[in-house]
């Protein structure tokens, strides 16, 4: 009964297995953890999609109505050229690959407004004031921005742009130490296949990938 869950949302000839547990004592389990390659797949959907639910808004507008929007207007807009909405790329035997959590708090997303940035964490959506906007040729730009924790810039550098890949900075906030994090325009995330963690009853220990070696990728 749970293998037709998985089914159900996974087309079989697109599913590569990684892992497989199941189990009947002391209680029916089942855990596994596969490559989805789907054209279609809803694991990729529910990381890639923007809609808020009730929490979620509630949780955005308590956040803006927390910080000091910046007097003066948005100095440059968001470039054509600069992807709105950004979902975390991992890298697993050399190739990389999107990733569905067990648990869906810990699926980032990065989404870049007229007026705002939010940062999807674990806390929910949390937004930022842009203040200031600036290309620095090479497909890199600098969002300044007005945090509520910090973290007050934001580097984006496309390094391949026909993937939709970039490298994103992050300047330190309430998480800790300013991090550096593979990223792809979620409008071409089905170029990635996705690697899902699924188990029906329970949160499992999420999936370990490789380091990515940033100098590298640059090259």
């Amino acid at each position: 009964m749970i293998l037709i869950c998985v089914v159900a949302f996974t087309d079989a000839q697109d599913t590569t297995f990684i892992k497989r547990t199941v189990a009947d004592t002391p209680y029916a389990f089942y855990h596994a953890i596969f490559i989805d390659k789907s054209d279609t797949s809803l694991f990729r959907k529910h990381i890639t999609e923007y809609q808020f639910d009730h929490f979620d808004s509630s949780t955005y507008f308590d956040g803006l109505r927390c910080l000091e929007r910046p007097v003066q207007k948005v100095y440059g807009k968001p470039s054509k050229e600069l992807p709105r909405n950004w979902v975390q790329l991992y890298r697993y035997k050399g190739r990389y690959y999107t990733y569905h959590a067990s648990d869906g708090c810990c699926i980032f997303r990065f989404r870049i407004t007229d007026t705002t940035t939010i940062d999807h964490t674990v806390e929910g959506p949390e937004p930022s004031w842009i203040k200031r906007i600036k290309y620095h040729g090479r497909d890199t730009f600098t969002i300044e921005r007005n945090s509520r924790y910090g973290g007050d810039k934001v580097t984006i550098q496309i390094i391949q742009k026909k993937h939709g890949i970039a490298m994103i900075h992050f300047t330190p906030s309430r998480y800790g130490s300013g991090r550096k994090i593979l990223m792809v325009d979620a409008a071409k995330a089905h170029l990635f296949p996705t690697i899902v963690n699924y188990c029906p009853t329970e949160r499992v220990e999420e999936f370990e990938f490789e380091e990515i070696d940033f100098p590298k990728i640059k090259k």
